[in-house]
């Protein structure tokens, strides 16, 4: 049997009970689909709780710890993980996900996966993620790429966390995206807590080499697969569970804007010149 190759990166940050949930979902999963191959990479930011996994107990998939002690980043995590294993070794997947910890993969993920009709110029799989806090699809995250004003607007939310606060209480709570849940559809970017990339995609070299710590990590790939020329895709049937912001709800308001602002002028000053 030719079975597909998936690599997985995923980031924690003292969320040692959310990553041995997360890593036995994956184990779960696969055991529901024997045409993959998967092996997941760990990359762990923790500095005070340092997650002791026993990578011989799972069965299904092939499991490597890197303990940074230090807290990269979300993307400089994934990063590290690639500097460290060799980037050549990534193009040798099917598909790459990166992703957060604080999720659950349903029992369908892969067999969902291998289902997918995925063209040529498809670089970015965006799934169907069910927030647990909320209730709804964080997917799609953006349909359509922001123009100028509107970062220039949200830029504005992040300076003053005042201004932000009362968006989330009065606006974001009432926000709905509006998409078809029922086919695969065409969107600008995808939700940055668990994202599928095409072997096409990291075959153009990608290292998700990101200058912001954290934040801004859907515009600035949705970016680089647009420059590519490639597709982002919103596929429904690839099902995940989100437990939500474990770690990135630690952190105060404050702090939250400022490095949102930071990654969004990040951003502008890249792409929106």
């Amino acid at each position: 049997m030719n079975k597909k190759r998936i690599g997985i990166i995923c980031v924690n940050f003292e969320s040692c009970h959310e990553l041995l949930n997360y890593i036995e979902s994956i184990n779960d999963a696969v055991k529901n689909e024997l045409r993959v191959c998967v092996d997941v990479y760990i990359a762990d930011n923790s500095v005070n709780e340092i997650c002791q996994i026993n990578t011989n107990s799972y069965k299904s998939i092939n499991v490597c710890v890197y303990a940074f002690k230090k807290n990269l980043g979300y993307l400089g995590g994934v990063y590290s993980v690639m500097s460290k294993v060799g980037i050549d070794k990534f193009h040798q997947y099917d598909y790459l996900i990166i992703s957060n910890v604080d999720l659950v993969l349903s029992e369908n993920f892969f067999s969902e996966l291998l289902k997918v009709n995925i063209k040529n110029d498809v670089g970015w799989i965006a799934p169907k993620i069910i927030s647990q806090k909320e209730g709804c699809d964080r997917n799609p995250k953006i349909l359509k790429r922001p123009n100028k004003k509107h970062i220039n607007y949200l830029l504005v939310l992040f300076y003053f966390p005042v201004l932000y606060m009362v968006y989330r209480k009065f606006i974001y709570s009432r926000k709905k995206q509006k998409a078809n849940n029922e086919n695969v559809s065409d969107i600008y970017a995808g939700h940055g807590s668990i994202m599928i990339f095409t072997r096409r995609f990291i075959q153009n070299n990608v290292v998700f080499e990101y200058d912001s710590f954290l934040f801004g990590e859907e515009l600035y790939i949705a970016e680089m697969i647009r420059l590519y020329k490639m597709r982002v895709i919103y596929c429904p049937n690839v099902l995940v569970y989100d437990i939500d912001h474990v770690s990135t709800g630690k952190i105060n308001l404050k702090k939250y804007c400022m490095m949102n602002y930071e990654s969004l002028k990040l951003i502008k000053n890249k792409y929106y010149i």
